[in-house]
């Protein structure tokens, strides 16, 4: 969810994502008769706000160390899964395993699911260069999540293929980014 640009002058916050699908998906959801709201990070802020998107209540949480992935964003799950937890939802879906979300997500210790699109281990069997510390601490991560998740859902049959084979406890569901 990108920040609106008012936003980003007045809290000061850097809008690191220009992608709108996880909002676009919340939209859906939201038009589909859902009760929808959207928690989201935003660097460098200086201090949680919340905005209105398209008919979609996004609460953004600051965050405000570097090196975050190193630590495997320990604060940052914290206060998400906690402030997460306070607006009591019923299934929390999380996008991506490449930051906090699905982290966060396990730490609510409530219902959810986590929809993959890129997968770091299919991306590093590719590269022409070791990755860099960065990235190593994000696969890492990608399968401290996979692991502890129990549905997912895949955005193409490549992922859902690579997904399936390697953790095969996953309950996956195939739905295409074109959709």
């Amino acid at each position: 969810v990108p920040i609106p640009e008012d936003a980003v002058r007045q809290y000061h916050a850097m809008n690191t994502h220009p992608g709108r699908w996880a909002l676009n998906h919340a939209i859906a959801q939201k038009r589909a008769g859902m009760d929808v709201e959207d928690v989201k990070i935003a660097h460098k802020a200086s201090c949680d706000f919340i905005r209105e998107i398209d008919g979609v209540r996004v609460h953004f949480l600051r965050t405000f160390y570097p090196y975050r992935h190193l630590t495997f964003y320990a604060v940052d799950q914290f206060r998400m899964a906690r402030y997460t937890k306070k607006l009591s939802p019923d299934l929390i879906h999380a996008h991506g395993t490449e930051n906090v979300y699905a982290l966060a997500a396990i730490r609510t210790g409530l219902p959810f699911c986590v929809t993959a699109q890129g997968l770091m281990f299919q991306i590093f069997p590719t590269l022409d260069h070791r990755p860099s510390i960065h990235y190593r601490a994000i696969k890492v991560m990608e399968d401290y999540v996979w692991k502890r998740t129990r549905y997912a859902i895949a955005k193409s049959e490549y992922v859902s293929d690579a997904l399936a084979e390697k953790y095969p406890h996953l309950d996956l569901s195939l739905i295409p980014n074109t959709y």
